[in-house]
């Protein structure tokens, strides 16, 4: 798994690397800290305090700035069907909010890690997260037509549901929530695999994860009181396994 997705080695030749790279370009959700998009949740100690006195200390910046938002992205084809190469349908076809990111270089469309994953605990999160209650958002499944399993978030699947209120009334369609469901699952295990990864001390492995897996997204990931407990316990043990 390691050098088939995560690092192909010091010895291998540009073609594997390049291999390697494509299959976790395509194959995993890609995570990053959103600089500026602070939660407003504090770290230990009250927003605006006074830091430790230790000037480098691993995720000093959280103790002044608070929790960051986390953001994911992931490849996807304008319209994904079972089989193609890549991951999966893009945030469009969930029905998610993209984000800006500080990076104008990167083409990645990267959405809240929050929008996507409170569907794996929704009497917890779903109002956190979206403003619903969870009874209201089933409630309002249950009045609207299913997708297909090809169709996508646009004008012709609005016009088959009579409404032009594309944000609004697609916003909760019942296939909706099992393809966020589905994506979330995939990301929870990825989480978990990258756990096992690194528990026993693989350097390489570790090397190869602590760049995109910083200390401060693990600590907002395992923190994030928006995020479903199967999620913040998967960062936390990133987190034991790859910092401590």
């Amino acid at each position: 798994v390691l050098e088939s997705i995560f690092f192909a080695g010091e010895r291998a030749s540009p073609q594997q690397r390049a291999a390697t790279e494509k299959n976790r370009r395509e194959l995993l959700v890609a995570v990053r800290l959103v600089p500026g998009r602070s939660l407003g949740i504090p770290l230990g100690i009250p927003l605006g305090s006074a830091p430790p006195p230790l000037e480098q200390c691993l995720g000093r910046a959280l103790l002044v700035e608070g929790l960051l938002d986390i953001a994911v992205a992931w490849a996807h084809p304008a319209q994904w069907v079972v089989g193609r190469g890549v991951l999966y349908h893009g945030p469009h076809a969930l029905g998610l909010t993209p984000i800006e990111t500080s990076d104008r270089d990167d083409s990645s469309i990267w959405v809240s890690l929050a929008d996507l994953v409170w569907v794996l605990q929704p009497e917890r999160c779903c109002e956190p997260v979206t403003g619903m209650k969870w009874e209201d958002v089933q409630a309002q499944n249950r009045g609207t037509p299913e997708l297909d399993d090809g169709d996508v978030f646009s004008t012709d699947v609005a016009t088959r549901l009579g409404s032009a209120d594309i944000t609004g009334r697609l916003g909760m369609i019942a296939g909706r929530l099992e393809r966020l469901r589905t994506l979330a699952k995939y990301f929870l295990a990825q989480l978990q695999v990258i756990s096992d990864l690194v528990k026993e001390r693989q350097m390489n492995c570790i090397l190869a994860l602590q760049e995109e897996y910083s200390f401060d997204l693990c600590i907002c990931g395992s923190s994030d009181p928006r995020l479903p407990t199967s999620i913040r316990a998967a960062f936390f043990d990133i987190l034991t396994d790859l910092w401590l």
